[in-house]
């Protein structure tokens, strides 16, 4: 009994001196005999916290100490996979170098420490287990997984660059589903990350790989030496515009690239610029000659995709070089005007229907015109008086406005802003208490009052979620 007392204490200050960080306590214990190998009850070890904790001195002392570097938890992770999974840098870095096996898999899935490193989508852990020679192509048991196709999952664009910047990494392995991690990514709706993917699988040389990965990461110098090593500057040129870069856009068409290049969807960069809303990236194209009335595959013109970007700033660009203000697309023959009243953006409706070239009688495939379709959806025709500044503004409620510019309004300032473009513009998860233990307790106004947040975000382009 004294003796089971003695380990336990032992244990105790063995395990209290990883919480307190204190090299002394954890000697002593291992002078008087702690088990550096003793589990708790879910399996793990003092080295798994020590890996948790990113504690690497703790590791080598344990590890100087006899503790297996491999042992498995009961969910079957090792120290390196904990660290992997956390993003612990330095305690991965000592595991590896102490002989952790950076291939070993959990039974139950497959996964290694590199799938597992894309959770924490640190860059530092995957380049160190990459140095390591981690399988770049290892896939998992169950979903066939790379870490590719994980990478793509968790919409880690940095990770993608770097996987993709090993020549090792095969982008064409398929999934149990038979998916490649593009169309991962795609299902996904990670956008950005797809057409990383899907340019990356034409490139045609090494130089055009560096030269994606370094507008992917905005990374100038890198973008010119892949130029000079022969890059094809058309290759990533949508990318530059997608982000935003002038500085990448100026570099690009200094390397003979074209102002109105047309990708696989018929789309040229100004058009991409527009609908990511990215006014100095507009600029910069229309400065350099692009063509502001040029025609997509469903005869769309950068106007029409400025509406859905919602930037004022990239419509009135677009508006003083000439654009079509009532070009009409091929399917739908909506103007920009009908997509103004689409997206319900009242400035940008206003701004439109003030314009003296606007016709706002042009109907669209039912025979619509703007006005009938903001009734057919319920967009009433908000008044938006100037203020002492010349600006526009909204008579609403405070709370209404707030909402109205987090989701609709889009003026970007610079090419750093963040942007929110995607259809919806954003989630909403609405979490309403009606019971409650006690019966007097009940909400009876609940429903009411969820059904009034439902109806505000959805009229603003979210996707609500009611629980």
């Amino acid at each position: 009994m004294e003796k089971s007392l003695f380990v336990c204490i032992l244990l105790d200050l063995l395990l209290w001196s990883l919480i307190e960080n204190s090299e002394k306590h954890l000697r002593t214990a291992l002078e008087y005999g702690a088990n550096v190998n003793l589990t708790s009850p879910t399996g793990s070890c003092p080295l798994h916290v020590a890996a948790l904790l990113d504690l690497p001195w703790l590791i080598r002392i344990l590890l100087d100490h006899k503790a297996t570097v491999d042992q498995k938890d009961e969910s079957g992770y090792t120290p390196l996979m904990v660290a992997a999974l956390n993003g612990k840098t330095d305690a991965a870095r000592v595991l590896l170098s102490m002989g952790a096996d950076p291939n070993m898999k959990r039974p139950s899935n497959g996964e290694t420490a590199l799938h597992l490193a894309m959770n924490s989508k640190s860059r530092t852990v995957v380049g160190t287990l990459l140095d390591a020679d981690a399988d770049i192509n290892a896939q998992t048991s169950d979903r066939k997984f790379t870490p590719l196709h994980l990478a793509a999952w968790f919409n880690a664009g940095n990770l993608v660059s770097l996987l993709l910047e090993d020549p090792l990494c095969d982008a064409t392995i398929l999934d149990s589903a038979e998916r490649t991690a593009a169309i991962v990514a795609t299902e996904k709706s990670n956008h950005h990350v797809a057409e990383h993917l899907r340019l990356f699988a034409m490139t045609k040389s090494v130089a055009d790989k560096e030269l994606l990965s370094a507008v992917m990461e905005l990374d100038n110098e890198a973008a010119k030496k892949a130029l000079m090593g022969g890059a094809n500057a058309n290759l990533c040129f949508h990318v530059a515009a997608m982000k935003g870069s002038v500085p990448l856009i100026k570099i690009l068409l200094d390397h003979q690239a074209n102002v109105d290049e047309i990708n696989s969807l018929g789309i040229t960069p100004l058009m991409v610029a527009a609908l990511n809303g990215n006014t100095d990236a507009v600029k910069e194209l229309l400065l350099n000659g692009a063509k502001v009335n040029q025609k997509g595959i469903d005869n769309e013109i950068a106007l029409h995709l400025a509406m859905k970007g919602g930037s004022h700033g990239v419509v009135n660009e677009l508006l003083e070089k000439g654009a079509d203000i009532n070009a009409q697309t091929k399917s739908k023959k909506f103007t920009p005007l009908h997509f103004a009243v689409h997206f319900n953006d009242q400035y940008l409706r206003k701004v439109l229907e003030m314009h003296t070239k606007c016709d706002a009688t042009i109907v669209d495939w039912k025979d619509r015109t703007a006005d009938q379709l903001a009734e057919e959806r319920g967009h009433q025709h908000e008044t938006l008086p100037d203020t002492p500044d010349g600006k526009m503004i909204k008579l609403m409620s405070v709370e209404c406005w707030l909402i109205h510019n987090i989701l609709l309004q889009s003026e970007r300032v610079s090419e750093n802003v963040y942007k929110v473009t995607s259809p919806p513009r954003g989630k909403v998860l609405v979490f309403n208490y009606e019971n409650f233990e006690k019966k007097e307790d009940y909400r009876k106004g609940a429903v009411w009052d969820s059904k009034k947040v439902e109806k505000l975000f959805a009229k603003h382009c979210a996707r609500v979620t009611t629980f």
